[in-house]
């Protein structure tokens, strides 16, 4: 495995993390593009060899949650 390849593993798996523990959603576009929404609103467009920034969610309070596991309510 190449270096970009090795490092682009390692981005997807903290990204799958994130998605696991709740702290992001993402979801394919209309156009095909991987988009990753975080729960503090940020919105990032994951491409082949970049990720770009998005614009602000407005749309983050249900998934900012009081009881959520990140924050210690399993």
């Amino acid at each position: 495995m190449m270096d970009a390849d090795l490092s682009k593993a390692f981005v997807m798996a903290a990204i799958r993390r994130l998605v696991d523990d709740e702290l992001a959603e993402w979801d394919r576009t209309k156009d095909g593009e991987l988009e990753l929404r975080l729960v503090t609103g940020e919105i990032f467009v994951v491409g082949e060899t970049a990720i770009r920034s998005k614009k602000r969610s407005r749309r983050i309070a249900p998934m900012l949650s009081i009881h959520h596991r990140w924050w210690g309510a399993a």
